[in-house]
């Protein structure tokens, strides 16, 4: 070996000497930094940290490198001083005075809210705030919510997207449930910090609802919903066809109520049945039909059997009063055995719903099978 190949060798090993002693370094910085900050050793919060991020792929990866663990205490350092990234953070906790005078306020809108399949957050600010914009909460879910502005004059209104106000207090109001399924916690956490960065933004208070336990009650009510759905079908068929005006005449005469371009029958706040097109789908005031599809669902009534009576007692006095024939859901002249076959199989139904404790017309059914 000459002295030119001797001299690369011994400048490589000072060179790879160096590197590992600058990554001794630096390792060893890294942690007095994390023990000044969580006065703990730095190993005992990297040992957390695999087994919380890295749990079930031991097997997969049996090690890691330094970087990829130095990385991980640092986000977890992060979190830990950042009260918007942190679930267990006081996020400008209200105290029991803010809300006095918000919670003074009648609700107007309180009738839409349900206590079980509702989550609510409330922003009150100490004096009023004007607004164009609300944080946008698609992005973290896609059920149904309403936001409702409490103006300075303290009356209760809808939020309408580009509308100024004078604000003096916030209410969101979010489904917890739908046919989609159930919000989980990550998605109310991430609601949650969203709304109290617009709250801390503007010097308000922000409270929400405890909604943990009402979705673990939801997803174990849900178990139970199998086979509830039960939709009946008929349709009025008319020896000529009738314009629409004659045939709003004689529904109004008779109870129904004209709503989304159906006729439907309500009692008690229940709609029994509805009527549309031969497909099922809004009357237009401009044409004639000749005919009519009649729909109920059943599982939205607390007594489907009432409903199937009221139904044939109206075609009853329909096919009197326009001259016309009921006809099963495949169009064929509905007889007497179709009629009995059907109120065997709808009492059939409901007792089948009471063995599994279903409460039919629910609103938790009302919600999921809409």
């Amino acid at each position: 070996m000459n002295d030119i190949q001797l001299t690369i060798i011994i400048i490589i090993a000072g060179i790879v000497l160096a590197i590992i002693a600058y990554y001794i370094y630096q390792e060893h910085k890294f942690k007095k930094i994390i023990e000044a900050n969580f006065n703990q050793a730095a190993d005992d919060v990297i040992k957390q940290e695999q087994s919380l991020v890295f749990d079930n792929q031991a097997d997969e990866t049996p090690a890691f490198s330094s970087s990829i663990k130095d990385q991980v205490v640092l986000e977890q350092a992060e979190m830990a001083f950042d009260p918007l990234l942190n679930d267990n953070a006081v996020i400008n906790e209200p105290k029991s005075t803010d809300f006095v005078n918000y919670d003074l306020v009648k609700f107007t809108y309180a009738n839409i809210i349900d206590v079980n399949l509702d989550h609510i957050i409330d922003i009150t600010f100490n004096k009023p705030v004007k607004l164009k914009i609300l944080p946008e909460i698609a992005q973290f879910v896609s059920k149904s919510h309403v936001f409702f502005i409490l103006d300075k004059t303290d009356t209760w209104q809808i939020y309408e997207r580009a509308n100024k106000y004078a604000v003096k207090g916030i209410k969101l109001v979010l489904t917890l449930v739908d046919s989609e399924g159930v919000v989980n916690d990550l998605q109310l956490n991430n609601i949650y910090n969203e709304l109290a960065k617009f709250a801390l933004h503007h010097e308000g208070f922000i409270r929400q609802s405890d909604s943990e336990l009402k979705i673990r009650r939801i997803q174990q009510q849900l178990k139970n919903l199998n086979n509830v759905e039960l939709e009946l079908g008929l349709y009025l068929v008319n020896k000529d066809k009738l314009e629409f005006r004659h045939l709003q005449k004689y529904f109004d005469s008779n109870g129904f109520t004209f709503k989304h371009g159906y006729f439907e029958l309500v009692e008690n706040g229940e709609s029994l049945f509805r009527i549309g097109n031969e497909f099922d789908k809004p009357l237009n005031p401009k044409e004639s039909y000749q005919m009519l599809a009649i729909t109920a669902k059943l599982h939205h009534l607390n007594n489907p059997i009432v409903a199937v009576e009221k139904l044939f007692d109206f075609a009853e006095h329909y096919m009197q009063f326009f001259e016309s024939r009921l006809l099963t859901n495949n169009k064929l002249v509905l007889a007497e055995k179709d009629y009995n076959a059907l109120i065997k199989q709808v009492n059939s139904y409901i007792n089948n719903m009471k063995r599994q404790g279903v409460e039919l017309g629910s609103p938790l059914i009302l919600r999921v099978f809409p």
